[in-house]
């Protein structure tokens, strides 16, 4: 429940901000929730469609899910197995009646208030109003689970893209301190620092909200230069669990400091590489945590060996 109370008082928090801004919302916002997985909701009890892997998607089972009249789940998943624990929807919602129409090229979901468009021949989801007005469409080839693994134990790299016209506004995401509001061309990485809060939840001046359910790190458009510490070094346990550092390309390690009042900053270096400080050219082995000077005009920066 608390997280539910959170995340409606950040819709409304949006919506006034954005008004305050002249920005005209309309007055009812269509909620989207995306969730890749890997495994499926055991608890989930609603009425959904399957598309299913023999019949439209060769790589895994598209869900699509009608919460309530105005709010859609999209579920992507490769194995068709059962999670152990929900931590979002903790509830089971009456699932509202829908209709299906399919034909040669498309199949259209639709509730009272929202019309989900799938195209047989690219993959792409479309939202629309029941007036036909799309308000959100995917990017072809955009919804990816890339396999991977972590310290040995297989995983998946998610990935969505969506279209964004040049007159869209994107509010949300949680409480950062970088001083932007809209959120269109900003890069955001989701994770908690000091009074940092991430809520992985975005409004639009086209008037919807999505909710991106997902549990592990997330970039926010997502430079592919940034990279974290975990997909380089996924059998270093302390680079697996640094949340904070990031690869800039192949080569160079980042350590923003974030913290006030500080002269010294702790930076983990991972192993089986040694490191040269990027500003001095002076070397370390790999493997270690070292204090690093940190005065306000230069960040930790560590260039790999090789």
């Amino acid at each position: 429940m608390k997280l539910k109370i959170i995340l409606a008082f950040f819709v409304l928090l949006s919506l006034c901000h954005a008004r305050s801004q002249q920005i005209k919302l309309q007055k009812i916002v269509y909620i989207l929730l995306f969730g890749f997985l890997f495994t499926s909701i055991s608890a989930q009890e609603y009425k959904k469609y399957a598309l299913s892997k023999d019949k439209l998607l060769s790589e895994g089972v598209l869900n699509i899910i009608s919460l309530t009249e105005k709010s859609i789940r999209i579920q992507y998943q490769i194995e068709n197995k059962k999670e152990a624990q929900e931590f979002v929807f903790i509830n089971k919602p009456n699932a509202p009646r829908f209709s299906l129409k399919e034909n040669t090229n498309s199949l259209e979901f639709s509730t009272k208030s929202i019309v989900v468009n799938y195209n047989k021949k690219t993959g792409v989801l479309t939202y629309s109003d029941k007036l036909g007005n799309v308000f959100l469409r995917e990017k072809a080839n955009t919804r990816l689970l890339k396999p991977n693994t972590i310290m040995g134990e297989p995983c998946f790299i998610a990935e969505q893209g969506f279209e964004s016209p040049q007159d869209e506004y994107l509010f949300g995401l949680g409480q950062f301190q970088d001083g932007f509001y809209n959120l269109k061309n900003t890069t955001r990485k989701l994770i908690q620092v000091n009074t940092q809060i991430a809520i992985p939840f975005l409004v639009s001046n086209k008037g919807y909200g999505l909710l991106w359910h997902q549990y592990g790190l997330t970039y926010f458009n997502s430079t592919n230069q940034e990279i974290p510490l975990i997909m380089d070094f996924n059998n270093d346990i302390a680079a697996v669990s640094n949340a904070y550092e990031d690869m800039f390309g192949k080569a160079f390690l980042i350590a923003p400091v974030t913290a006030p009042d500080v002269t010294n900053w702790e930076v983990y270096l991972p192993k089986q590489n040694a490191w040269f400080d990027f500003w001095t050219g002076k070397r370390f082995e790999g493997g270690q945590t070292i204090s690093f000077p940190a005065p306000l005009d230069k960040i930790p920066v560590f260039v790999k060996e090789g």
